[in-house]
């Protein structure tokens, strides 16, 4: 891993993921391309624009604003990167007008080739999550590599060491869960292969033995399955009770009705957890 995108608003969600992605940046000795972008309003018909050079010059002037502000702002991520110890790693900031924030950042990781896109989230509930989403749950959906999705309560704790990492015994999950054990190694962090059992049946304790029994000569994995009547809930309290410092899932993409009848876990864990998520894109693996 050589190159992290971290898209940031400056707010303090996005400062508190910050500290994550510097982190991961240390471990894999990377350097980190921050990514902030804006839109400019369409205010033409609005306000009586008629003329190309009023338009041109009205534009003009939110761009020199939005720099100005945006030089203003970075100085403060540096601050945060020296006082956290992180003072040597390699920083590029990156501003662009935009009006649809959530394909930009993928576009532009896809443009520069990066690793991994670390960002926070503020989550949402209830209509919102089938019909909004957030940008980071679209991020987390169609970009090509691996999205480290930071919740604004999650609290970092000094390191990354203990990581959990859903499967459902699919055939395509265990090259997710082999790019977590490579990323584990990085980390120098334990990983905990989980499955939660609704039915309350003997099936996923023999999946999961099944799986284990492929994993028997790799160190540092465990396999548990959990016991509930709620895959998030029960996940949820998992991760809470382990202190689990980072959950690995697969995601798909999925249409509207896919969307609005079976929302995708890996999205409401995103908007609920308290624990950063990282999602490996299962169109990515199918791909390498």
């Amino acid at each position: 891993m050589k190159k992290i995108l971290f898209p940031t608003d400056f707010s303090e969600t996005a400062n508190n993921a910050f500290i994550y992605a510097l982190n991961v940046a240390k471990k894999m000795n990377a350097s980190i391309l921050t990514l902030h972008t804006y839109a400019l309003p369409d205010v033409g018909t609005a306000i009586g624009f008629n003329l190309p050079h009023q338009l041109s010059e009205f534009y003009d002037n939110i761009d020199i604003n939005e720099l100005e502000n945006f030089r203003a702002a970075l100085p403060a991520l540096r601050k945060i990167a020296d006082d956290n110890g992180f003072d040597q790693i390699g920083m590029r900031h990156a501003l662009v007008s935009s009006a649809s924030p959530k394909f930009t950042i993928v576009d532009v990781a896809k443009e520069e080739n990066v690793d991994m896109i670390v960002m926070g989230t503020d989550g949402a509930t209830g209509f919102k999550e089938i019909f909004v989403g957030t940008n980071a749950a679209e991020v987390m959906e169609n970009a090509e590599c691996p999205v480290l999705v930071v919740p604004s309560r999650a609290n970092f704790r000094g390191t990354i060491s203990k990581i959990a990492v859903t499967t459902e015994y699919k055939k395509e999950e265990e090259k997710a869960l082999d790019q977590t054990l490579a990323f584990a190694k990085l980390l120098e962090a334990d990983v905990t292969c989980i499955n939660v059992d609704i039915y309350h049946t003997h099936q996923f304790y023999d999946r999961m033995q099944l799986l284990k029994n492929k994993y028997k000569d790799e160190k540092g994995i465990a396999f548990k399955v959990l016991e509930g009547n709620s895959i998030e809930h029960t996940i949820l309290n998992y991760l809470q009770e382990e202190k689990v410092d980072l959950l690995v899932m697969l995601t798909h993409k999925r249409s509207f009705i896919e969307e609005l009848f079976a929302f995708s876990i890996s999205k409401k864990m995103a908007y609920h957890s308290k624990t950063p998520i990282m999602c490996i894109q299962a169109h990515v693996l199918a791909e390498a």
